[in-house]
């Protein structure tokens, strides 16, 4: 239900919180949930091919933050302890964009893996891993979705909320 952007928020369970999750974290995990049900087909291999990518780095981060000694886990930590958080927050993102595409397969864009190859691109791109500008097909369906969107007033984020009163500004007179 966390991912079903047409249903409301599951109640938070406030006594369940704690300052550790003694090295679980199902939102991380379901990252490689998401990985195991793509299956091999052909139309899934640049999908593949990133969560591949982010399940590695999900892997190294873990033993990272396992080998980390009692000093790094404190406010005095040094910088790279904290940029091991900085990495997990980034897999955290990847986790929460394909968890939302795979809980939305009935809707026509965001059951779509072009918005989440775009997102997973630019999470690549600020973690120095990407490889090259977006295939011109994904830019494409991106451009069409957005100009959809302007033309129907609905925000351009992933609830489409149609804008009310709203209209598109009429075409310069030439």
């Amino acid at each position: 239900a966390l991912f079903r952007l047409d249903a409301p928020l599951p109640p938070l369970p406030f006594d369940k919180l704690a300052l550790s999750g003694g090295g679980q974290d199902g939102l991380a995990g379901s990252l490689l949930e998401a990985l195991d049900s793509l299956g091999e087909a052909a139309a899934t291999r640049p999908l593949r091919d990133r969560l591949e990518s982010f399940a590695r780095e999900l892997e190294v981060l873990r033993r990272e933050a396992a080998a980390l000694p009692p000093r790094e886990l404190t406010a005095t930590a040094s910088p790279a302890a904290y940029a091991l958080t900085t990495r997990a927050i980034t897999l955290m993102a990847a986790s929460a964009c394909v968890n939302v595409w795979r809980q939305q397969a009935d809707d026509a864009f965001l059951g779509d893996p072009a918005w989440l190859l775009a997102a997973l691109h630019r999470l690549d791109v600020w973690r120095e891993r990407a490889q090259g500008p977006l295939p011109e097909a994904i830019r494409s369906r991106l451009f069409a979705e957005l100009h959809a969107r302007h033309e129907d007033a609905r925000t351009f984020d992933l609830n489409q909320t149609p804008l009310s009163g709203w209209r598109p500004l009429p075409a310069p007179l030439s």
